[in-house]
């Protein structure tokens, strides 16, 4: 696929009206000011994404998700462990102690609907 700069540019100004209403969103789920920005688009391979991102030994949560319709494509969702917590608790107030394996699938779920108003908007 021959992709230019003012392709790229144009995708990310696209991308980032989707991340204002994703943002708005999340605002009134959370009760908070949200702000989401993508500063850089690229397409690429997938088997060529994990090197791009120069992860290291650096640990992340992610969510990924395939989109189908006039684009396809992949979505992925990254964060901090430990944000990823804190946003789970945001999301859901204070819950019970749960088990670890418990813990992780409400992370998981959270994180999931979180990438669902990403992608859909």
């Amino acid at each position: 696929m021959d992709v230019t700069a003012a392709d790229l540019s144009a995708l990310c100004g696209i991308v980032n009206v989707g991340m204002q209403a994703a943002a708005q969103q999340l605002s009134g789920l959370l009760g908070e000011n949200i702000t989401l920005a993508v500063a850089h688009v690229t397409i690429s391979p997938l088997e060529q994404v994990l090197p791009l991102l120069r992860l290291g030994n650096v640990q992340v949560a992610c969510i990924w998700q395939q989109v189908r319709g006039s684009l396809d494509g992949s979505v992925m969702l990254l964060i901090h462990p430990d944000d990823s917590l804190a946003l789970t608790s945001a999301l859901l107030g204070n819950v019970p102690s749960l088990s670890e394996a418990a813990n992780g699938v409400v992370q998981h779920e959270a994180l999931t609907e979180i990438a669902n108003i990403i992608v859909s908007s």
